[in-house]
């Protein structure tokens, strides 16, 4: 009855050492696959950033240039004042100027300045 009794707990014993290793090699495996899961997210992370800023880039150039279409539209739906830039031309103002304060095109100012000079005497 004795050996039946060793004979059970030596079983169990053994089956307990079976099982405490299949237990660690699964938990070194398990280990292993989170420390790669680990790095890949942290690669996700960084290329997450990088997309972020070329992201932030892309705005900032669609805001200025949506802020040039706006300053054309506008342009193209305000007609230049041509009496005052004329009037302008006409007292010795230069092309330059009147690109700046009358929103002409140069070809536009250029045409009033060269039409409307003072002859010289």
């Amino acid at each position: 009855m004795m050996w039946l009794l060793l004979s059970a707990i030596l079983a169990l014993t053994l089956l307990l050492l079976a099982t405490l290793r299949e237990t660690k090699a699964r938990r070194t495996a398990l280990e292993s696959e989170l420390s790669a899961l680990q790095e890949r997210v942290s690669a996700l992370i960084k290329g997450v950033a990088g997309q972020s800023k070329k992201l932030e880039a892309t705005q900032g150039q669609l805001t200025v240039i949506q802020q040039r279409m706006d300053k054309l539209a506008h342009r193209m739906d305000t007609p230049p004042d041509y009496r005052w830039a004329i009037k302008n031309a006409a007292s010795g103002k230069s092309a330059e100027e009147l690109i700046g304060s009358h929103g002409l095109t140069r070809g536009e100012a250029e045409l009033l300045t060269g039409l409307n000079r003072r002859p010289e005497h």
